[in-house]
């Protein structure tokens, strides 16, 4: 028998055949088929196994000839004239060859002996090509069964001729060619869930955003074993949730009130040019991070600011000029700048937050975390800001840190140690996955909703216990001792809550401030200031940086 349309040089080593180039994969005689000199022609089927999404349907007839029975040699054998051969073309495109993992065929009573054992395919060595399976009915031969990645794709030979049927009654009818799919890739692999509420990334998200704290060699194994998701999905979910826009960054955040100096600032300035002034801020200032615009539900005292951003420079700079700077630019009318006197909270976490209830809170207060500067050295510098940039989706995996300390020509033990010293020295915060919590995702899914800073004022002397006793709520994703002035209403605590839900952020207003009357801190004023548009990014700190700022807008007049 001659089998054709099996590529030539095809192996597991050389997948280099050509469409085409093919030879028989075993030529033999065979007793059942008689004898002779010539071969009948016969109607074969030729069934393509393409990758790019062949039909399974026979993609040709032709005719070929039928088998003769030839000696080792090739020779042709004297006798009764050959019968005609059933034979199946399988065209194998070279880029197939790797994907196939063996024929499962076993020898039926159509063959006198196996083929397994005498003749190997070159596809996969560890698996022998052998005749085909006797399916039972009438008719025609067997099946020939190749498993591809898994998927079973069944090939039925041809009808047997009319010459072998009074021989063989017992052969098996004719069945219809079965719909399959000829290849498993990346387009028709289901796409891997990056939605926060899919239940797998849920539980990655709730330790991934504020759950990992300082600075671990091997962030995402830690992810891993604290969620019960392995290695593997973690940074096959993280990776796709980044590359869609859910998490919007990967990252080692730094305490930076402990490495420069930062404020709350608040900015009046006219309504028509609000959006303006928000694009620069966001855009053209490397020292501003989170940018928000901000609402009160009535007029009342600081209602007129309406923009809102977080302001660092680097140590021996000063904030008011910095801010006097972007004044003049912007044409912002004032601003006000609250710098932290204490932190009691500071964390995301939203996935997590979304199931509080109004009220949970820690057995402790807060402790209050102070904002004193630290000195660092040249080695600590570099290692610092080699960290604190955030990560691309191809080093989002089991190694972060290690390329990125050969990129800078550190060993790598010794990179990880400044490292851990650094966190020591309290200037390492947590390793976040950021989400997107404002703006909706591909498929329309929001995060939260609604972001909110309350405000407080509490009796003078008593700010550190009010911040540790708001700070203890667990829906709290910020909390600070900031004093806002006459124009805020000599508000002294500060807090942000997120949520899907007006009527719950409330809710979770109204409980800590029950709280803080159950605790003895009575409450001189109190407010909201709802979050409208947003925009949030790392805060530079760099002191080239900000020389090469103030340089280019020295001498700049209004620009907007």
């Amino acid at each position: 028998m001659v089998v054709k349309g099996v590529p030539r040089r095809l192996d597991r080593l050389h997948l280099q055949a050509r469409h085409g180039d093919r030879r028989p994969v075993c030529e033999r005689p065979h007793q059942r088929f008689g004898r002779g000199l010539h071969a009948t022609p016969e109607r074969v089927e030729a069934v393509p196994v393409d990758p790019a999404g062949a039909l399974d349907e026979a993609g040709r007839i032709d005719e070929v000839a039928g088998s003769a029975r030839m000696d080792v040699y090739r020779h042709p054998l004297p006798g009764e004239p050959a019968r005609s051969a059933g034979v199946v073309e399988m065209d194998v495109r070279d880029e197939d060859g790797g994907e196939i993992s063996g024929l499962d065929a076993p020898c039926g009573e159509f063959f006198d002996e196996p083929l397994a054992g005498r003749f190997r395919s070159r596809l996969d060595e560890q698996a022998a090509v052998s005749g085909p399976r006797e399916e039972g009915g009438d008719g025609s031969l067997g099946a020939l069964k190749a498993e591809i990645d898994h998927v079973h794709l069944h090939f039925h030979r041809a009808k047997c001729p009319e010459s072998l049927r009074a021989a063989n009654s017992n052969l098996p009818s004719p069945l219809p060619v079965p719909k399959f799919p000829t290849s498993m890739n990346a387009e028709t692999l289901p796409p891997v869930p990056t939605e926060h509420d899919d239940p797998v990334n849920t539980r990655i998200l709730v330790v991934s955003e504020d759950l990992v704290e300082g600075f671990q060699r091997y962030p995402f194994q830690h992810i891993a074993e604290k969620s019960g998701v392995p290695l593997e999905t973690v940074v096959e979910r993280i990776r796709a949730m980044l590359r869609a826009g859910v998490v919007r960054r990967v990252r080692q955040t730094l305490l930076a009130t402990k490495l420069a100096h930062g404020a709350l600032c608040a900015w009046k300035v006219d309504p028509d040019k609000l959006d303006a002034t928000f694009e620069f801020m966001f855009r053209e200032d490397p020292f501003s991070g989170h940018v928000v615009t901000r609402s009160t539900d009535r007029e009342i005292s600081g209602s007129d600011y309406k923009l809102w951003t977080t302001l660092k420079v680097p140590q021996g700079e000063s904030l008011e000029e910095h801010a006097e700077v972007l004044r003049r630019i912007t044409g912002a009318h004032e601003f006000v700048l609250m710098p932290a006197n204490g932190i009691f909270a500071l964390g995301v976490g939203h996935v997590r937050r979304k199931t509080m209830e109004p009220g949970d809170k820690s057995e402790n207060p807060a402790k209050m975390t102070t904002t004193t500067p630290v000195e660092l050295d040249p080695e600590e510098w570099e290692v610092l800001l080699a960290i604190k940039e955030e990560l691309s989706p191809e080093e989002v995996g089991a190694d972060p840190w290690g390329p990125r300390a050969d990129a800078i020509g550190f060993d790598r033990e010794r990179f990880y140690q400044i490292a851990e010293s650094l966190d020591k020295k309290k200037v390492i915060g947590r390793f976040s996955t950021f989400l997107e919590h404002v703006k909706p995702s591909q498929s329309g899914q929001r995060v939260t909703r609604f972001n909110a800073l309350f405000h407080w004022k509490v009796p003078e002397g008593m700010q550190e216990k009010a911040g540790s006793e708001v700070g203890r709520h667990h829906i709290m994703t910020h909390c600070y001792w900031r004093e806002g002035g006459p124009r805020f209403g000599g508000v002294n605590i500060m807090g942000v809550v997120h949520g899907t839900e007006r009527d719950r952020v409330l809710a979770h207003k109204a409980a800590i401030d029950a709280h803080l009357a159950e605790v003895g801190i009575p409450l001189l004023y109190t407010n909201v200031f709802w979050g409208g548009r947003s925009e949030i990014k790392p805060s530079e700190i760099s002191p080239k940086i900000y020389r090469e700022f103030h340089e280019k807008w020295k001498d700049s007049p209004c620009v907007l």
